[in-house]
Order: C-alpha cells, then structure tokens, then sequence
C-alpha cells in the first residue's frame, strides 16, 4: 500500500516536472528562432515581421538572452529632421512629425505587448510546490491501488488455502 503511494507519487512529480521543463524550453526556442531571424535582417531593423504582424523587437531578445543572441547591436529608427526655430516641446504641434507609413501606428503598443511576452517567458520557471500537491493526491490513488491489490492477494490466499 505504502508502496503503491511512494511510487504514485515520486513518478508523478518526476513527470509534471519534466513536460514543465519541456514547455518552458519549447517557449524559449520559439522565441530563439525569431531572434535568430535579426542575423538576416537588414542593418539597423528593429523589428521582424512576417505577414504585417511583428513577430519580435530587438528590446525583446536583448531583455531575454542578451544583446549577443540579436546577431547585431540594436539600433533605433532616428528621424532627421530639421527642428525649425522656435520649436519647443511646450507646442508640440510645432515639432516635425515622421511621415505617416515611417513608424506604423500601433508599433509602441505592440512592442510594449512584446517586451511583455519577453517578460513572462524569461521569468518561467517550474513550481515545485504545485507540482508537489498534485503528486501528493496522485499518491493517495496509489494507495487505493495498493490497497485493492492486497485485497486481492488476501482473497486469493484465501480461496486458495481454505
């Protein structure tokens, strides 16, 4: 019975521990080979797209594997522009704008939506403890099953011997 409960429960953490080891590993890969996709980018890209949807920044693989995984430094977008006298950041209808199609419109929004996916993967981590709780009452079915099959033996001795 004991038995039964001990080994429930040591291969049930052992499992849940492994296929969390697996997905974390597999989210990490994913962004790895988007980050990889900077070496073939053009210099000076900041972000990679496939499809008009941006797959990942420069600032997102930089946050998660550091700068050497991105294949080149990051570099931002700069727009030259002359500041006409009299500009100040009091009237910023008096600053130069970027022309429209420059920077697309959601980009900050979507890079803040990155950096925080960068985030989250590179905090995974595997819980112990929860998957410890789980085996605990994964356990306890092993001692049900331990416990039905020493029914069984006392009934087969049983009808056996007399």
């Amino acid at each position: 019975m004991l038995a039964g409960l001990v080994l429930a429960a040591v291969s049930s953490f052992i499992y849940l521990h492994h296929s969390d080891a697996l997905s974390i590993q597999a989210e990490r890969d994913i962004l790895k080979k988007n980050c990889d996709l900077f070496a073939g980018a053009p210099a000076g890209a900041v972000v990679v797209e496939r499809d008009g949807v941006v797959l990942v920044t420069v600032a997102e693989c930089a946050l998660v594997f550091g700068r050497k995984s991105s294949g080149t430094p990051p570099k931002t977008i700069q727009f030259d522009a002359p500041i006409p006298p009299g500009a100040s950041y009091e009237n910023p209808a008096s600053i130069p704008q970027p022309p429209p199609g420059f920077v697309p419109d959601n980009f900050r929004d979507q890079q803040d939506a990155l950096l925080r996916e960068g985030t989250r993967i590179k905090n995974l981590r595997i819980h112990d403890l929860s998957n410890a709780s789980v085996a605990a009452v994964i356990g306890l079915y092993g001692f049900a099953g331990g416990f039905g099959i020493w029914i069984f033996y006392r009934l087969v001795c049983f009808a056996v011997k007399g």
